[in-house]
């Protein structure tokens, strides 16, 4: 760019003419011959005796500063030059370094600045040569580009590209095209994009103009990337970071590294991508720029992400928080998806629940930020793109909670049911005195546990405090009896031993809800035992009448333990909260059970309360009122727990499920409590009403997910029909879930009772009860499960036919599951699929084959949150179906 007048451009000497000729030619296309040139000049008498001469040059080496990304130099040189060239009136060479001024404070991120002294030299300089006018509307739009103006910068970059072809200036017309493609990149129209880039490309190669061919290459190969052409992108990101590194381009370096580790990392070439992250830290360092060092710390995340090692990268999300890395808001919306895919994958619902909705507020941020229509589309096009991953944002969180819950439930569900359903069933064969008082420990152990569990579960209701409340008779005596059976066992482990001091009118028979009472002591005397180390545990009981038919029941719970500080007393009652944080690494435990405790001390109208000093131990306060009862309602209530259905003789049941596993469980149950009932079965509802219509039942018991027509479905159409003795046939659900929405929905559709699957003796006795005996009062347990090839003939208690029998029901079972699922898999139907893995999940706990359950469980689990396809699931699949077909069970 010429900045002198001819006049002014003959004072330099002839023997520099040809050395200022090539300065002009090559200033713009190579940077270190440029500088080497003009440092030249700096030194030279001709050129400091000459004051118009001497800014010229110092002109041109603004320029350079730039080139080399000493932006602050740059700034420092403008602000001495600029006051001199008004002076002089050198109009041109004024714009020319203001034009310089601009660039060094937009790579400052002096934005506002930057853009205001722009726009201002831009009318200042409206009478001058096209060509001065041509950079300064170019270096207008890169700043518009960057205030995330897009539509303005695409106009005014239109006029600079006009300005630049009329005025011949290859160089700037490639810069053009650069920006303009990096535009169209960003709004995701990336053929657009490249045919600018590579038209960039063309300039530069035509103008020779080395310094930006670096960068220029790299935006061809990151659009490449982008459009799924990585074979093609990598030769180009190669040619941009040799070009960069000859030129000594540290920061042009860096840009085609990051690309090829991405690439790497697509192709799980994990060893050279980790050679890729470390080579880009050592050049951040030595250019002392924290914002490429930082990413490389992003990046390992990322390549532990891609290796699946998602506990790794969990842990250096963990480091980047510990140093306080901060990213732009784009990037830690990515970040926090990554971690909640890890969270995902490893089975932790709860946290990927938590990082989702990190990522999608602040992805939402990024779009309320966004400060024009053009830039909106962009961060749209961005929210659309990531939302496909994981279907609809809020759909994924809502399905996130219920897997939750439901996974939570499976798991603990699995080993208690067991341990349930073996006790139960011993316990029908009329045990010896000590083995029945050990089978009633484990049961009254595993009903308390799975009453806690499932009042965990269901967030809702205790948040709410929507938590039901029975009203049974029960005996304050028996009820300490069994606490402190149960966690005397607890306390012997360590040493100690729980002190009673009961003072109370015996027998004091109560009416109230003794399974939250039982609960709320097993958490007290529970924390006790976990924070005292060596000492004493007492609990005292006493009690207070308040009138002839109320009794005010006292507790108080004292220990020697660790105590609370008084800072943190208020905070042991709120959920989730423990004193310290390491409370949790140490003695483990979720700060719910106090939470849990409070609410249900006050929901049965009572009190809690509590004293306590650091390192002196700790005194729980409980009062709680209760309705008096006497010995004879106890003891009638206590006979209608009867562990048989003789009140049904030869009733007919129809039971609907399509699992034959299950129709044979609660048949065989069913003929346990009374060998006369006639007992049918149907496999789905059309099947069901079909038979209904024929034969009257006195009883259905109905599955939830079955093929052709679902329980609900079925219970609607049988309460729809005309026959006023079929419709009134009682119905009882026959579920799995144990989330209260579902269980709304069967009362909905007309269902007469829940029954948990799998179930308890008394659990269905007292169902039934329900239904055929309502002024008996109903009984709460919890729930059972299934068993596998040994567990067949555990659950059939030795009986070789019966295990024979249901061995071969299993397997017609898995045998029919083989061909729903390949047809299924034929005409790619979502529902059948989750079905069939469901049943095969079943299928495979009785055949002790939990590795495969685990397999159809994930596969069911991300079929269900949308996050696999379908030909993801036959490839998957495929291996699983020719191993079952030729294995033998």
């Amino acid at each position: 760019m010429l900045l002198l007048t001819k006049e002014l451009t003959s004072q330099i000497p002839k023997k520099q003419q040809k050395k200022w000729s090539l300065l002009l030619e090559i200033l713009d296309r190579d940077y270190l011959r440029a500088l080497k040139i003009v440092d030249e000049f700096l030194n030279e008498e001709v050129i400091q005796s000459n004051k118009i001469l001497l800014i010229c040059v110092k002109a041109y080496h603004s320029f350079l500063l730039n080139k080399g990304n000493l932006y602050k130099e740059c700034l420092n040189q403008c602000d001495l030059l600029l006051p001199e060239t008004k002076k002089l009136g050198l109009q041109k060479m004024h714009s020319f370094i203001t034009n310089n001024k601009v660039t060094a404070l937009g790579f400052t991120q002096q934005l506002e600045e930057a853009f205001v002294l722009s726009q201002q030299n831009i009318t200042d300089s409206k009478n001058l040569e096209l060509d001065i006018r041509a950079h300064l509307y170019y270096r207008h739009g890169f700043l518009l580009y960057f205030k995330g103006n897009a539509a303005a910068a695409i106009e005014i970059l239109y006029a600079a590209l006009d300005a630049s072809k009329k005025t011949s200036q290859t160089n700037l017309l490639a810069n053009c095209n650069s920006i303009l493609g990096a535009i169209y990149s960003n709004n995701r129209e990336l053929e657009r994009s490249l045919e600018y880039n590579m038209n960039a490309h063309g300039y530069y190669q035509e103008a020779g103009y080395k310094n930006g061919e670096a960068g220029n290459l790299n935006n061809i190969g990151d659009i490449l990337i982008k459009l799924g052409r990585e074979s093609e992108a990598k030769e180009y990101l190669n040619r941009s970071y040799e070009v960069a590194k000859r030129q000594g381009l540290v920061q042009k370096q860096i840009l085609p590294l990051l690309n090829l580790c991405s690439i790497s990392m697509n192709s799980n070439a994990f060893v050279e991508s980790k050679k890729l992250i470390y080579r880009i830290r050592s050049l951040s360092e030595k250019l002392e720029n924290k914002m490429f060092f930082n990413n490389t710390h992003k990046l390992e995340m990322e390549l532990f992400f891609n290796k699946k090692q998602y506990t790794k990268c969990i842990n250096q999300y963990v480091y980047i928080e510990q140093c306080h890395i901060e990213y732009p808001k784009f990037q830690k919306a990515e970040i926090y998806h990554t971690i909640y895919i890890c969270y995902k994958e490893l089975n932790n619902y709860q946290k990927a629940l938590e990082y989702l909705e990190l990522f999608h507020a602040l992805d939402n941020s990024i779009l309320v930020d966004s400060k024009n229509e053009e830039i909106q589309k962009i961060a749209l096009n961005h929210e659309i793109e990531l939302i496909k991953k994981d279907k609809k944002i809020v759909e994924e969180a809502t399905a996130l909670k219920s897997q939750f819950l439901a996974n939570m439930s499976h798991e603990i569900r699995t080993p208690m049911n067991a341990i349930m359903g073996m006790t139960n069933l011993l316990l029908l064969k009329h045990p010896k005195n000590n083995q029945s008082s050990y089978l009633e420990i484990i049961k009254k152990s595993s009903e308390n546990l799975l009453t806690i569990l499932n009042d965990i579960l269901d967030f809702s209701k205790i948040e709410k405090g929507k938590l039901e409340l029975d009203q049974n008779f029960f005996s304050i005596e028996e009820i300490i009896d069994e606490v402190l059976q149960l966690l005397n066992f607890k306390a012997g482990e360590k040493g100690l031993f729980i002190e009673r001091d009961v003072k109370i009118e015996a027998p004091s028979i109560l009416m109230g809800d003794k399974t939250r009472l039982t609960q709320v002591l097993n958490n007290i005397l529970g924390n006790a035992i976990k924070f005292t180390h060596i000492g004493f545990i007492k609990i005292k009981v006493r009690q207070q009448k308040i009138s002839n038919q109320k009794l005010l029941m006292k507790f108080m719970i004292e220990d020697s333990g660790i105590g609370i500080s008084k800072e943190n007393l208020d905070k042991i009652f709120s959920e989730f909260e423990q004193e310290h944080k390491h409370t949790h690494q140490y003695y483990g435990g979720t700060g719910l059970g106090l939470a849990i405790s409070k609410l249900l001390v006050e929901m049965q109208g009572g009190n809690i309360r509590v004293e306590s000093e650091l390192g002196k131990g700790t005194c729980f306060f409980i009062e709680i009122p209760f309705l008096k009862g006497n010995l004879n309602d106890y003891e009638k209530t206590k006979s209608n727990s009867l562990q048989n259905l003789n009140f049904m003789n030869s009733s007919q049941i129809l039971v609907v499920d399509d699992n034959e596993i299950n129709v044979t469980i609660i048949s065989q149950t069913l003929l346990e409590l009374n060998s006369e009932l006639k007992i049918r079965k149907a496999s789905n509802g059309i099947e069901a009403l079909e038979m209904i219509k024929k034969q009257n039942f006195d009883l259905i018991l109905m599955d939830s997910h079955m093929p052709v027509m679902d329980g609900i479905t079925a219970t609607k159409a049988i309460r729809n029909l005309s026959q006023k003795s079929i419709r009134s046939t009682p119905i009882i659900a026959f579920t799995a879930s144990v989330l209260s929405s579902d269980v709304k929905e069967w009362y909905a559709a007309g269902a007469n009772a829940i029954l948990p699957k799998p179930f308890t003796i008394d659990q269905l006795t007292a169902t039934v009860y329900k239904i055929f005996a309502p002024k008996i009062p109903l009984q709460k347990t919890p729930q059972t499960g299934p068993n596998s090839l040994s567990r067949i003939t555990e659950f059939c208690m030795g009986n070789k036919e019966k295990s024979a029998q249901m061995y071969q029901n299993i397997l017609n079972s898995l045998n029919k599951s083989i061909l729903h699922l390949e047809e299924a898999l034929k005409i790619e139907n979502k529902k059948t699929l989750q079905r069939i893995f469901h049943d095969l999940q079943t299928i495979f706990y009785y055949l002790n084959e939990d590795l495969l359950g685990k397999n159809i469980k994930d596969l069911e689990f991300a079929l269900k949150v949308g996050t696999i396809e379908f030909k993801e699931i036959r490839r998957k699949i495929t291996p699983l179906l020719k191993q079952l077909k030729s294995k033998t069970f």
